[in-house]
C-alpha cells in the first residue's frame, strides 16, 4: 500500500475509537457507507465521491450531498491544490459570493485539510491558462473570476451554489 493512496479513518461507533490506516479503495467504500450510500452497488457510491481532476469531461456534473463527501472524495495534494478545494466548495454552495481567508482558514480547518499560510498569496496568484481564477473584492476578500468558476465546474464538477451567505453580526 503506497503512502499517497492511504486513507486514516477514525470511527466513533458506541462509544468504541476505530483508528486504522486503510488502503483508497477500503477507504472510499467506509466514506460512502457513513455518507448512507451502502447500497447495492459499491463502485458506484464509491466513484460518486471521488475526485476526477477534469480528467474525465464525459461525466456530467453531480450534485453533492454535504461537505464531507467533497472533502473526501478529494486527493491529498499540496496545500494550495486544497486551497482552490476549499474555494470550490464555497462556490457551489454560495455561487460567486465573497469570501475572506478567515472564512477559508476556517473551514479548512474544520475538514481538516492542509492549507497555505498565506492564503491570500496563494487566491492572488492562483491562474490556469494564463487567466486570473481569483479577484480582490472588499478588504481580505476574494471571489471567482468567471474563469475561476469554469475551473471550479470542469475540476470539482460542482455547480454554482444558490444560497445565501448568513450575515454577520457587527462588530
Amino acid at each position: 500500500m503506497s503512502k499517497e493512496n492511504e486513507f486514516d479513518v477514525s470511527v466513533k461507533a458506541a462509544g468504541i475509537n476505530i483508528h486504522r490506516k486503510v488502503d483508497e479503495k477500503t477507504g472510499r467504500r467506509i466514506v460512502s457507507i457513513m455518507l448512507g450510500g451502502a447500497g447495492g452497488d459499491q463502485d458506484q457510491a464509491v466513484e460518486s465521491t471521488e475526485h476526477l481532476g477534469g480528467d474525465s469531461p464525459s461525466k456530467a456534473a453531480r450534485p453533492l450531498a454535504s461537505r464531507e463527501a467533497f472533502f473526501a472524495g478529494l486527493k491529498n495534494g499540496k496545500p494550495s491544490d486544497n486551497a482552490l478545494a476549499v474555494a470550490a466548495y464555497h462556490y457551489s454552495q454560495y455561487g460567486s459570493a465573497e469570501f475572506t481567508v478567515d472564512e477559508m482558514q476556517e473551514l479548512a480547518d474544520d475538514v481538516g485539510v492542509t492549507v497555505p499560510e498565506r492564503l491570500d498569496m496563494t487566491y492572488v496568484a492562483a491562474r490556469r491558462k494564463g487567466n486570473n481564477l481569483f479577484r480582490r473584492g472588499g478588504k481580505g476578500a476574494f471571489r471567482p473570476t468567471v474563469h475561476g468558476e469554469a475551473f471550479f465546474k470542469q475540476t470539482y464538477k460542482v455547480s454554482k451554489g444558490t444560497g445565501r451567505k448568513p450575515a454577520e453580526p457587527v462588530k
